[in-house]
């Protein structure tokens, strides 16, 4: 028979858990040089989070810097002048942790309509 049993003083760490997947908010649809979005997620540990962007158009990802669990990031990215871009994000705990890519968001600058 196994017995399975917890040594008296030791602690029991449960599994690191991802952030949450970001929620965003911005203009999705402006004249604008620079387009803003503003993101959130928060992690279940209380880890800092820093987020990954795809823009949509040709230019690189990038990540963010770590901030507070909880906290809101605003980021501004430079768009092409026409056309209609699809922008995510999803967050990563110091602990290397993802979430999952928010549902993608349709950017639409310089006032266009798709």
């Amino acid at each position: 028979m196994i017995v399975a049993g917890l040594l008296l003083g030791s602690s029991c760490n449960p599994a690191n858990r991802a952030p949450s997947i970001p929620t965003v908010t911005g203009p999705f649809v402006g004249a604008y040089e620079i387009i803003f979005f503003s993101v959130t997620s928060s992690d279940p540990d209380g880890d800092p989070i820093a987020f990954e962007f795809e823009w949509g158009d040709t230019t690189t990802v990038r990540w963010s810097d770590f901030s507070a669990s909880g906290e809101t990031l605003t980021v501004g990215h430079n768009y092409p002048d026409s056309g209609v871009f699809l922008f995510r994000t999803r967050a990563q705990d110091t602990t290397g942790m993802k979430s999952d890519w928010c549902a993608p968001e349709t950017v639409i600058p310089s006032g266009k309509t798709p």
